[in-house]
């Protein structure tokens, strides 16, 4: 008999666990979701699974973890601020060839930089939404951060498509770097206010 434990106990199904991964993850999800965490580790017969993997329909163990939201976002922006050093230098290359190499061998640099800073953004705006909806107290740091990085990869662009060199150049060394350090500023509150709660 399939077996489902999460966070060291064994789950009560008052009857048989259910029958595929997909299912017990589901299941897993709604009620932590309730309880105000998520699934951080989700192990079938000792290999890792998650919700986009390949169903499994015979299993013998289910063994889960979990974490709290706290943690959750922690991680999220730690993760991203990690990058940040990577991030802030890809800009600052940026500012400095495009007024040193030509402008068709340049280009394609140009745009290899907005898709290393999509990430940022994107989570940026995710973690607002989720801030927004519960009132954490940071969301208006990182809605202006997020604002800040949308309004510089306008005039980016606007730059880019006008093949405006040193406009380009001026972006990216000042309104682009001055954005980021805001949604890192905004991303090391959130990480700090997680790690002082209690997170497990």
């Amino acid at each position: 008999m399939s077996e489902v434990w999460l966070d060291g106990e064994q789950v009560d199904f008052q009857g048989p666990a259910p029958s595929s991964t997909s299912e017990v993850w589901a299941v897993l999800e709604q009620y932590l979701g309730g309880v105000d965490r998520v699934v951080a580790e989700f192990l079938v017969d000792d290999e890792e699974w998650n919700s986009e993997g390949g169903e499994v329909t015979a299993y013998q163990v289910v063994r889960a973890q979990s974490r709290s939201q706290e943690e959750n976002l922690a991680l999220i922006a730690n993760a991203l601020i990690d990058q940040k050093d990577v991030l802030l230098g890809a800009w600052r290359e940026v500012s400095l060839k495009v007024l040193s190499t030509g402008w068709e061998s340049f280009q394609q640099e140009a745009i290899g930089v907005l898709n290393v800073t999509q990430p940022l953004l994107e989570n940026c705006g995710l973690l607002t939404q989720f801030a927004n909806a519960r009132g954490l107290g940071w969301e208006d740091s990182l809605q202006q951060a997020s604002q800040g990085m949308e309004g510089a990869l306008g005039i980016y662009m606007d730059a880019f498509e006008a093949a405006d060199c040193v406009a380009l150049s001026d972006c990216a060394a000042v309104t682009m770097t001055e954005a980021l350090g805001l949604a890192y500023d905004g991303l090391a509150l959130i990480g700090g206010e997680a790690s002082e709660g209690e997170v497990s």
